[in-house]
């Protein structure tokens, strides 16, 4: 019985692999034409199938790629208008007959890799340092004026901070063809909360600060 689970087991790996391990055409920008290409050299036709949206819609393509020189076949994707993961079907008369592989759409046609994680990972951590110094000194200050300037910019910093997360979680959201509509909903309202706050502060900053001016020349208590 357990030979034969075993070999179940097995078969399936080999059933799913090829759906999984699809290849990689790389990155486009979004809204930007993106050029498929597929090299077979004793192919006559490579037919494009099918190519699956972001948001799994399938779109059914069935045409010829254009037949560039030595073997090499291109088709031209017009329609890059959502974020994410595109798969791509088709068949030819040469090569192993079918393929498939998947390029990805980002809003600037970059993906976050290692040393640009680090980095943002590495800014997310000095703009939480600068909040915590920004706080505690502001606390501890007994002059109003200075201790105004320095929760202000504590919270521009934390505003900031938000931002900078923000996206790179939709970043790694997009690549991981996870950006769904209700984050999508979500990241779009944070932005209008951290924005509204920016605005706030900025109005709070100009009272506080008329204020501190009407008290210095004692027309208020």
């Amino acid at each position: 019985m357990k030979n034969k689970i075993l070999i179940f087991l097995i078969f399936g790996m080999f059933l799913i692999a090829p759906v999984i391990a699809l290849d990689d055409q790389g990155t486009g920008q979004q809204n930007q034409n993106f050029t498929l290409v597929q090299v077979c050299n004793d192919a006559n036709f490579i037919t494009i199938g099918t190519i699956q949206l972001p948001d799994r819609t399938t779109l059914i393509i069935d045409t010829n790629m254009t037949f560039i020189a030595a073997g090499t076949y291109n088709y031209n994707l017009i329609n890059t208008s959502q974020v994410g993961r595109y798969d791509v079907t088709g068949i030819s008369d040469g090569c192993e007959n079918t393929f498939s592989f998947f390029i990805t759409i980002t809003p600037s046609g970059q993906d976050l890799d290692t040393s640009q994680s680090i980095i943002v990972f590495g800014l997310i951590i000095i703009l939480i340092v600068l909040i915590i110094v920004f706080l505690y000194f502001g606390n501890k200050t007994e002059y109003v004026p200075f201790k105004i300037f320095l929760i202000s910019l504590s919270v521009l910093f934390i505003m900031l901070t938000v931002g900078v997360s923000l996206n790179a979680v939709k970043q790694l959201m997009i690549m991981g063809s996870v950006f769904s509509g209700i984050f999508g909903s979500l990241y779009t309202l944070m932005l209008i909360l951290v924005s509204a706050g920016g605005i706030g502060l900025i109005v709070y900053i100009i009272y506080m600060s008329v204020k501190q001016f009407n008290m210095n020349r004692g027309l208020i208590d």
